[in-house]
Order: structure tokens, then sequence, then C-alpha cells
């Protein structure tokens, strides 16, 4: 029986056709994987637009290689010069003097990978194929959106272990442990990122990390965790209040809860990414706050923790229309008002005819601790 990543791959390989492609070679963990069914470090295979891919594997890892994918030719390497001999070898199997070459040009690709490539198959032209490449992974199959619903369960379990051990004289690095011990006991492989534990003017902070910061009482702790489960990402944010919150956390809460409703019921299949950033920006301007918050309220999320629709990265994705079946983060961007407090509240949703329904429903709220 052909195999869901070998039903994938033949149906990227028509897309390539139809954008004169003559192969795509992947350097990335999540396409990787997508098409292959492996999972591994230093991913390397290379799509011709007909015929059979090539898999190149670490001689080390041949074997486990060839029992974890469907791709039959695999070709082992010990040292990287042979591995780059395979692919100028590959280069040279189109039988085109100028072979159009595609790569997903995204946020996650080193620019290295790519200009190594380029000094070794300087005949190669090489294009972006990110959009073809993600055209099937934005709509996910049942298991996807179960591996997601997964990872997305784990991470609640991370937020319970948060809201164990969150207390005054605790460091932020201790709590981050706990949960990171925690989501992987209960299944989870890994994280998109370390664990955010964001505690008193922290807070406010765009971006997160666990520091040597030791927890005070009254503290605002943003906790922001993302499992990965069989290769899928989860992805949930709270504030938790160490102690009685403060009016103005409370309302600056308040009023982020009911701006991302408002963009969820904008979420509905033929709905545009824009929609969802408008309805949340518009609730937040009704009440004043509209200046205190940074755009981009959803992302796509899948095997990668942002992927396409990605508008915070690439603007374009504002106006992709949502299908049946994509999956995406609501509660992405920051709300800040000096004085008084910030928040973030994040989950993921499944996009269907009717709307849209949280995978894995979690308590939504401020958090008392």
């Amino acid at each position: 029986m052909t195999s869901v990543h070998e039903t994938r791959t033949r149906n990227l390989q028509r897309l390539m056709r139809d954008e004169k492609l003559d192969g795509i070679i992947l350097f990335d963990l999540a396409n990787y994987f997508y098409y292959t069914g492996d999972l591994r470090k230093q991913p390397r295979v290379y799509i011709p637009s007909e015929g059979e891919p090539t898999l190149l594997a670490f001689a080390g890892d041949l074997e486990d290689a060839k029992r974890s994918s469907w791709v039959k030719d695999v070709k082992p390497y010990t040292a990287m010069h042979e591995m780059m001999v395979a692919i100028m070898g590959l280069m040279r199997s189109t039988g085109k003097e100028r072979p159009a070459i595609g790569a997903n040009f995204d946020f996650h690709l080193p620019a290295f990978l790519v200009e190594r490539f380029k000094l070794a198959n300087p005949q190669a032209v090489m294009k972006d194929a990110s959009d073809i490449l993600m055209k099937q992974r934005m709509v996910k199959d049942a298991a996807e959106i179960d591996n997601i619903a997964a990872a997305q369960r784990i991470a609640a379990m991370g937020m319970e272990t948060a809201r164990d051990v969150v207390r005054a004289g605790v460091a932020e690095f201790e709590v981050a442990a706990e949960i990171e011990y925690q989501i992987k006991r209960k299944g989870a492989e890994g994280l998109s990122f370390g664990s955010f534990v964001n505690s008193g003017a922290r807070s406010y902070g765009i971006h997160g990390l666990a520091t040597r910061k030791i927890i005070e009482n009254g503290d605002p702790v943003l906790i922001d965790v993302s499992p990965i489960y069989k290769g899928y990402c989860g992805n949930l944010t709270r504030v938790l209040s160490v102690g009685k919150p403060s009016e103005g956390l409370r309302g600056v809460s308040a009023a982020y809860i009911e701006a991302r409703e408002k963009a969820r019921e904008a979420l509905r299949v033929g709905a545009k990414m824009m929609e969802l950033d408008n309805a949340f920006y518009q609730s937040l301007k009704a009440k004043g706050l509209g200046d205190y918050q940074v755009r981009g309220v959803s992302h796509g999320i899948g095997l990668a923790f942002e992927e396409k629709p990605f508008p915070t990265i690439f603007p374009e994705h504002m106006i992709l229309e949502f299908e049946e079946n994509m999956t995406v983060s609501i509660g992405h961007s920051l709300l800040y008002v000096p004085g008084k407090g910030a928040a973030r509240f994040e989950d993921v949703y499944r996009v269907n005819k009717d709307g849209a329904v949280p995978v894995a429903p979690y308590e939504t709220g401020l958090i008392e601790v």
C-alpha cells in the first residue's frame, strides 16, 4: 500500500512540473519528515520532478533510514564532501545545463546551506519552492490533527506543572526545568523553543526565556509552552499571578481574552488572516488599547511552530484564505499596558466549515497561584 508520505511526494512532483522545477532539495527537518516519513538530524533528500527521490544519510544511519522511510534510494556518506559529491551527481542526472532546483526559502533555512550548495553546483538555478512545499502542509489530515491535539494536551500538562511550582522565591529557570521535565515524561520528544517564564516586568517582553530572576509575590508570570509530539507542535500560553492579581492586570487580561474571542469568531473557511488581525485590533481599539498591541495575533502551526500563514514575518500571508482543516494558533501577539500589566492567552484551533474549534481545550483566564 502506498504510504501517505509517498502520496505527498507524488503530489509535490505534479506541482513541481507545473512550476517548471527540475527538482527540489530539502534541508529542513519539517519538510524532510513530511515527504519521507523519516525523522533525523542533518536531513537531506533530493526529489526530482519525475522518478524516484534520493535520500542522503550518514553511513551509520543507513539501515535505520531505510527502515524509517518509503524512499528506496538511500545513499550513504561518511564525510561532508562525499554528500556534496552525491548532490552534484544528482544535479547532473537532470540532463539540463541549467537545472531549476527548488528549496524551502523560509525563516528557518540557514543561508550558509544555500551558499554551499550554489558553490558546489554553479550550474543550478536556485528557486524558492516554499509555496508549493506548504500547499499540502497547510491543510492537515486526521492523523496530523490528532498529533497536534496530543501535543496540545501535553502542553496543558506543562501548564498544570507551572501552576504547581510558580511561587514567590522560585527562579524562572527552575519553573522551566520542571515544566520541560514533566512534558517529556508525558510523551513530548522535545520543544519548539525553551519555555517562556516571564515574571514581573519581564512579562512585558514580546519574546521570552527563563532567567535566574527570582519570582516575587504579586508578580504576573507569563508561561508559554510548545511541546513536540511525533514531530508536531503544540502551543499554549497563559498568565499566572503570584497572589491576588492587580485590578490593572485583571483588566488587561479580560480585554485580551475578549479580543481573542473576536478573532476566533472571524476564523472560518474562506476568511483571510487580516480579518482575524483586524477583529482583534478593533476590539482593543474600542477600549483605548489599540496602541499597546503587537500586531499579528495568529499563525499557522504544525510540523513547524510557526508555519504558513505566518504574517509577522511574511506580510503577504495576511491575504491568505483559510481552508478546512488548517491549524492555527490564536493569541500570538502581546498586549502590554504600562502601569497595568501585560497579557497573552494562546491556543491552537482547527478550521472547519462552522468556524474554528480548539484542538484540545484548556481553561481560559488569569490564573491565581
